[in-house]
């Protein structure tokens, strides 16, 4: 309640009468999850949770500066709608006791992050030595919702303009090879990890070993994104930590949302910290389902879903819905 009021108290009147906020942050405000925010402006009643966060009230969105919107929009204005809705790559194959892997290639002490040589070789030591360590209890294993979430997803687009790719096929040569000048939308359902000093090896962990067992490169780095052509309307990031970086003065966080804009994207939809793939994947279901039946914004949409969140039993902490934010056009 005091940080609501220190950050919005000075433009409470303001705030009176309207229903959007475009965010423009600096340091370590970045990482702020506002949708949780208590309001100040107490036009809605309290959640079940207790309090009224300022989602309820306000559709929520953020840009590094007013000149990165600018940019944005000069890039994409006018520019036409791809033929296709949606690209989803989600549920790879991380570790050597999965069991989609032939039954002779499991080992239930091995780990495709960790102990697989090939699967990491491309990165740098130090970068080993750090995802280990963020990830020391707990490696980058199987995360079985986003199964669920990518094909729930896909049952809401014409199976024609939809291409999944699950499990194995949800790799970083397939990523790298893909025409994503061709979607809409394109949606990663996957772990994602943060090296801050070095920003360009943070990324998005896509499948580490292939059908026959054999480690792979499944790290798609922050300089894989940036040399991408991705001209999408939304790029959905349903991943840990993907809305982290290197903060960098007077440009902001140098992370996954400047790539994915540099590449094309119009929006990102990034998250603050490491989320439940199971209520992720139910408020991803809301999210499209919102989106397509209702022709909401992105930013609405995203609003609506984490109220749903918050109206329901189960998923109404802050953990659960907070951490997504969508970050480039508001509108």
């Amino acid at each position: 309640s005091k940080l609501s009021q220190i950050l919005l108290g000075q433009v409470q009147e303001q705030l009176k009468g309207k229903d959007k906020l475009v965010l423009v942050n600096d340091g370590i405000l970045h990482y702020l999850p506002y949708a949780a925010l208590p309001s100040i402006t107490a036009t809605t009643a309290k959640a079940q949770i207790g309090y009224a966060p300022l989602i309820l009230d306000y559709e929520l969105s953020s840009v590094p500066s007013a000149s990165v919107l600018r940019l944005i929009r000069e890039k994409t204005v006018n520019r036409p709608l791809p033929d296709k809705m949606i690209a989803i790559f989600a549920d790879p194959v991380f570790e050597s006791n999965d069991d989609r892997l032939p039954a002779r290639k499991k080992n239930p002490t091995s780990s495709g992050l960790i102990s697989s040589e090939e699967a990491t070789e491309s990165l740098t030591q130090k970068a080993r030595q750090k995802i280990s360590e963020l990830n020391a209890e707990d490696p980058f294993g199987r995360l079985p919702y986003t199964r669920r979430e990518a094909l729930n997803i896909q049952k809401l687009f014409p199976l024609r303009e939809s291409n999944v790719a699950l499990g194995f096929e949800a790799s970083r040569a397939r990523v790298k090879t893909e025409d994503f000048r061709q979607y809409q939308f394109i949606h990663f359902a996957t772990h994602g990890y943060l090296i801050e000093q070095q920003p360009g090896l943070s990324g998005l962990v896509l499948s580490l070993l292939d059908k026959k067992g054999k480690g792979q490169d499944g790290y798609l780095r922050l300089a894989d994104i940036f040399s991408m052509k991705m001209p999408a309307e939304l790029v959905v990031l349903s991943a840990c930590h993907t809305g982290l970086g290197k903060m960098v003065e007077g440009e902001g966080v140098m992370g996954m949302t400047s790539g994915f804009i540099n590449a094309g994207a119009k929006r990102v939809v990034v998250s603050l910290w490491g989320v439940s793939d199971q209520s992720t994947s139910v408020l991803m279901s809301h999210f499209y389902e919102t989106v397509l039946k209702q022709n909401a914004s992105p930013a609405s949409a995203l609003r609506r879903a984490q109220i749903k969140l918050i109206e329901s039993s189960q998923w109404n902490s802050p953990y659960y819905w907070a951490g997504f934010m969508l970050q480039g056009e508001p509108l």
